[in-house]
């Protein structure tokens, strides 16, 4: 009786670890680049995606997105999206006319800061930037975005808990909501800090 027991323990115990393991998903680093080109396997460091709305697409849940320096978004100006290599505009949902959209807990990092990594929207009536998940973590001290041009809201976090917003700017938007995020309470920005989402 005493062996059976033992073995069922043991049994029980292998089928746990093995149903966990399978569950586990080790989160990967994606990478956005300049010199990058969209494609059904981009994301590697070898093989880095053009847009950061492509390497979302490719991401799962946990893991990070490495944006090099550069413009993401309309990149020639001419306010049409979704061109080679641009974001495109997406349609629908909470997302009608946004740009970037984080539907997925995942973190996004500048690898070189806000100053030389600019999200451009190009003037067009879009929304640059919309967060809905929880655990959202975008930028960082260091490794934000620069939020640029977008016609109606630069970043709108939507009904999401758990979101860290760090290290970014908003320049040129028309607006920036937070929709259905409480923010946390601290005094204002010193006057040099207008603009900046921290």
């Amino acid at each position: 009786m005493h062996r059976s027991l033992l073995s069922s323990v043991l049994s029980l115990s292998i089928l746990l670890s093995a149903l966990v393991a399978a569950h586990a998903v080790q989160a990967a680093t994606l990478t956005v680049a300049n010199n990058g080109v969209d494609s059904d396997i981009c994301g590697s460091s070898a093989a880095p995606c053009r847009s950061i709305s492509q390497a979302i697409a490719h991401a799962n849940e946990g893991d990070t997105l490495m944006v090099g320096p550069g413009r993401y978004g309309d990149l020639n100006g001419n306010r049409i999206l979704g061109e080679v290599g641009e974001e495109p505009a997406a349609f629908g949902g909470r997302c009608d006319l946004c740009m970037i959209h984080i539907n997925k807990r995942l973190t996004l990092k500048s690898s070189n800061g806000a100053a030389v990594t600019v999200i451009d929207a190009g003037g067009v009536e879009i929304r640059a930037v919309l967060i809905e998940a929880d655990g959202v973590v975008f930028g960082g001290r260091g490794q934000g975005f620069t939020i640029a041009n977008a016609g109606s809201t630069g970043f709108v976090v939507y009904s999401s808990h758990d979101v860290t917003v760090v290290g970014n700017i908003a320049i040129h938007n028309e607006s920036i909501k937070n929709l259905g995020v409480r923010p946390p309470l601290r005094p204002p920005a010193p006057p040099a800090c207008r603009g900046t989402i921290a």
